[in-house]
């Protein structure tokens, strides 16, 4: 960061124009240009600044006065907090104020700012007459410079009623009486109490200091009871909320203050508060007396205003004006049904008596037929065919030009499409759409295995009988074809097939006829055929519905037989039975307890096993799940042993392919069956696990139980357990 310096003539520009400059000094080697600068605030002396020397601080927190350079409201640099502040010590404060926080404020710094002063204040007014004449007669102004208030009273007496006398400016009561914190360890207000400075005087009340003129004490402090919502005519009484209204103490009484809005005081008590709403009730709308009627009609209250609610039958408020209600009937010829509805009809005069608009006469020569007043008299029944002479009697000259005349019905010529057949004369015959005479009088349409239509003048089928249809398209030879055919099946070309199946087509339907062999239609859904395979399908296995399941073992279904699919873990199917007991082998299961334990060797030797100097016993079996052995491992032959040869037996266990199984061997207990673990080991996959159990001594006999367990793996292979005797090292 580049250094900035002051001229010394930016200096006196500074000063010339107002602004509080820094103290510093100048080095009398300074340049034209430059200046040493001295920091305030504790600040490095060999910081620097990239301030521009209008002294506005960057985006930095400044680091010495002439980072504060221009602020004429914060010149001096706070190094501590990086902020420019308005004063760093009391003396760049104005008479009556001292340095707090960077702030000049209101307090004195010694005696001559208490000239003039109460006990209690702040600052002096500089004029010792102007100072109450018992407080100037009786006590010594001095600053607690502490504090930084004028202080100089010695008991509650000294101060104004209303105030209480204290030496920690906190408490009340006489300096060394009841109330006073007389152990006070401000060194500062101890001292000036010794000197007969006094304390200062706060706020404040007792029974022996009592409160000015018109105001009581309560609880320690002054308070007019007189206007006091928590002390409302005595201490302690407190004037409780009213319904709708804020309230005052006036005169040591609670009353009502001012209504919310919407609600008034009607009954003129104040216990009950402002009761009445005036916004919505309308017994009292907009006033305690001012009720919402309206003429002809219902009223309703909004917002203290009264309007129209409804009105009644007949009649309705068409001027928008409350005040006359509902002011119009709806009876008249302006005004009928509604407001501003009018009531005119066409060719004949209004009429409306019962707020309806309705034809009242008709005009020379119309009448009114469809009975609708909007349409008004609409037919001249003089010439009109459908209503000749009166209304809804239509000149029904079939197939011939209507006419009416005077009233009478007549007609001319038969019109194209219609004949005059078999003699009549009212051209009733339409020859348009009759399948006997079809373009002409005795024309039929005749078809085959159809029923025929006239259309214009010609004839067509109209539709093919159940179960034949118009395969070719001719006309001539009718519904030729039959549609109960696997390649027309109920329409032409409809082929009908199935899957997996025979399909016949009965009555125009596609059915299936016969399954092919080792499927099944299982759902009873014709249209998707024989759907499931019952030679590997293990929910319809050989069947539809049969469903395969094999004890421990997720099943399959193979050429049509239920079978073992995969045996669930720590099963497997060793009996090779596939369906009645599934995976019979609990490969994990507990095939005897140490309790039940069997011996390694066979039933009719004794279950030792013993070695000689020159060879060793072996005893060998074979097993699965988990299984117990005891052995008793001896000395058969004294020979040459000493006491210190040791006793040593090896028992291995040899797992078979794809299974690991573990091998435990431990002492036979004394309490309990099994006494402490000799050791303990878990075989590979098809290989071994051995422990050695070696005893130091060759005095007596052992037994050692053995544990042999399945871990993992599948499989109906048995592990084998051998175990060999030795005094010797095996």
């Amino acid at each position: 960061m580049k250094a900035t310096y002051l001229t010394l003539a930016s200096l006196i520009a500074m000063a010339a124009i107002g602004c509080d400059v820094p103290p510093f000094e100048v080095d009398p080697n300074f340049a034209s240009d430059d200046a040493s600068l001295l920091e305030e605030g504790g600040a490095d002396a060999d910081a620097t600044s990239d301030v521009a020397i209008d002294g506005n601080p960057g985006d930095g927190a400044c680091a010495s006065n002439l980072d504060c350079a221009g602020r004429l409201e914060a010149p001096f640099c706070d190094v501590t907090t990086g902020k420019c502040v308005a004063c760093l010590t009391s003396d760049r404060c104005k008479k009556g104020e001292y340095c707090k926080a960077g702030e000049c404020v209101a307090g004195c710094r010694d005696d001559s700012d208490c000239v003039g002063a109460k006990p209690g204040d702040p600052v002096g007014s500089g004029d010792a007459g102007k100072a109450d004449a018992d407080a100037a007669a009786a006590t010594k102004m001095t600053c607690n410079a502490t504090l930084h208030l004028c202080v100089g009273c010695t008991a509650d007496a000294d101060c104004n009623p209303g105030y209480l006398c204290s030496i920690t400016g906190t408490g009340g009561g006489d300096a060394g009486e009841a109330g006073v914190d007389a152990t006070s360890t401000d060194a500062t207000t101890d001292a000036s109490v010794e000197a007969g400075n006094g304390g200062v005087c706060v706020p404040g009340c007792s029974p022996e200091h009592a409160c000015p003129t018109g105001l009581d004490c309560c609880g320690g402090a002054c308070i007019s009871t007189k206007a006091d919502l928590n002390n409302c005519g005595a201490c302690g009484k407190v004037c409780d909320t009213l319904a709708h209204t804020t309230v005052k103490c006036e005169a040591s009484a609670c009353k009502i203050a001012t209504c919310e809005s919407g609600w008034a005081d009607c009954t003129g008590g104040d216990a009950d508060g402002c009761e009445t709403d005036i916004f919505t009730k309308t017994e009292t709308c907009g006033g305690c007396s001012t009720p919402c009627t309206i003429a002809n009609g219902t009223g309703k209250c909004e917002g203290g205003a009264c309007k129209v609610a409804s009105c009644g039958a007949g009649f309705d408020d068409c001027d928008g004006i409350a005040t006359n209600g509902c002011e119009q009937q709806l009876n008249t010829l302006t005004h009928c049904g509604k407001c501003g509805q009018g009531c005119s009809v066409p060719n004949a005069t209004g009429n409306c008596g019962d707020g309806n608009c309705r034809i009242g006469t008709c005009n020379t020569g119309w009448t009114d037929c469809d009975g609708i007043p909007a349409t008004g008299c609409e037919i001249k029944t003089a010439t009109n065919p459908n209503n000749c002479g009166t209304c809804g009697k239509v000149c029904d000259t079939i197939g011939g030009t209507p006419e009416c005349k005077a009233g009478v019905c007549g007609y001319s010529t038969c019109a194209a499409g219609y004949g005059n057949c078999g003699g009549v004369t009212d051209c009733s015959k339409k020859i348009t759409d009759d399948v006997n005479n079809c373009g002409a009088c005795d024309r039929p349409c005749t078809f085959a295995n159809a029923t025929p239509q006239c259309l214009g003048t010609s004839c067509s089928i109209l539709s093919c009988n159940s179960g034949f249809g118009n395969c070719n398209g001719i006309l001539t030879d009718g519904c030729e074809t039959s549609l109960d055919s696997v390649t027309n099946c109920g329409s032409c070309g409809g082929a009908c097939s199935r899957t997996n199946a025979t399909a016949t087509c009965g009555t125009g339907a596609c059915k299936i006829g016969t399954c092919n062999t080792n499927f099944g239609n299982c759902d009873g859904i014709d249209s998707n055929g024989c759907e499931k395979s019952l030679t590997s399908d293990p929910t319809n296995c050989g069947g539809c519905g049969t469903v395969c399941t094999v004890p421990n073992a997720t099943a399959a279904c193979t050429s049509s037989t239920c079978v073992v699919g995969t045996c669930n873990a720590g099963y497997a199917n060793c009996d090779g039975d596939p369906t009645s007991n599934g995976c019979e082998r609990n490969l994990s299961a507990a095939l005897n307890t140490c309790e039940t334990a069997v011996s390694l060797l066979d039933a009719t030797s004794s279950p030792d096993v013993c070695g000689t100097k020159t060879s060793e016993t072996t005893a060998t079996v074979t097993t699965y799940g988990k299984r117990f052995y005891k052995l008793h491992l001896l000395r058969c032959d004294s020979g040459p042993c000493k006491s210190t040869d040791p006793m040593r037996a090896r028992f291995t266990v040899t797992a078979p392919s794809g299974m690991t199984f573990s091998l435990k061997v431990y002492h036979a207990g004394t309490t309990s069956c099994l006494g402490a673990l000799v050791g303990e080991q878990t075989s590979t996959a098809g290989g071994t696990a051995t422990v050695t159990y070696t005893d130091a001594t060759c005095t007596t006999p052992k037994d050692l139980i053995v544990e042999v367990g399945y871990v993992s793996g599948e499989g109906c292979g048995t592990a084998s357990l051998s175990a060999t005797g030795s005094y010797f090292p095996l």
